[in-house]
């Protein structure tokens, strides 16, 4: 059955093995999924998971969430730039909503919504932040706080996301590394609560 799970379902050897380089702790889910990996990072636990969106039609996400608790003056997210039709679409919206800033350090990439400018381009324009985003291969999605102006939600949160259930070691310590940068320039921001 094992091999079964890891090849088809859920890379179970993989995340053991990005736990142990992590110097995390890997928790095996049930049959079909829900692993985790869970480590320290300055006594900020993160937790490596997946979750299924039901409001995306069942898309699996991996994501590294750090369970900190922020101010309540932080609220940024950055979504990837989208393609085609609905490129055009988001970005006729995000330039009607005026939430949208300008981080040049990320080119063209991203959308990045958020209300104190400042703030976001001190976080996500650092160069420690675009070399760790360097080391992604997918483009990912990143929520820092309750979203700006609820565009996307009303609840707080804070994760760095990609598509699909990641099957590879450095990918899940680069997601990982991703969310550790972040949660060190929001402590030197003095954004943690």
């Amino acid at each position: 059955m094992g091999g079964f799970r890891n090849r088809f379902v859920f890379p179970d050897d993989v995340w053991e093995e990005a736990a142990r380089k992590l110097n995390g702790e890997f928790v095996k889910g049930r049959w079909l999924a829900d692993s985790e990996i869970k480590l320290l990072h300055r006594n900020h636990p993160i937790t490596l998971q997946t979750e299924c969106d039901v409001d995306d039609n069942g898309r699996k996400y991996t994501r590294a969430v750090p369970e900190v608790a922020l101010d309540r003056k932080v609220g940024m997210q950055i979504l990837p730039q989208a393609e085609g039709l609905l490129g055009s679409i988001t970005r006729s919206l995000a330039a009607r909503t005026g939430a949208t800033i300008k981080v040049s350090a990320l080119g063209e990439d991203y959308h990045v919504f958020g209300d104190d400018e400042k703030l976001a381009n001190a976080i996500f324009g650092h160069h420690d932040f675009v070399s760790a985003l360097k080391g992604v291969a997918q483009t990912p999605s990143i929520v820092v706080g309750q979203s700006p102006n609820h565009l996307l939600d009303k609840d707080e949160h804070f994760y760095v996301s990609v598509t699909g259930v990641l099957k590879d070691t450095h990918q899940l310590i680069a997601i990982t590394e991703v969310a550790k940068v972040l949660l060190n320039l929001l402590e030197e921001s003095n954004c943690l609560g």
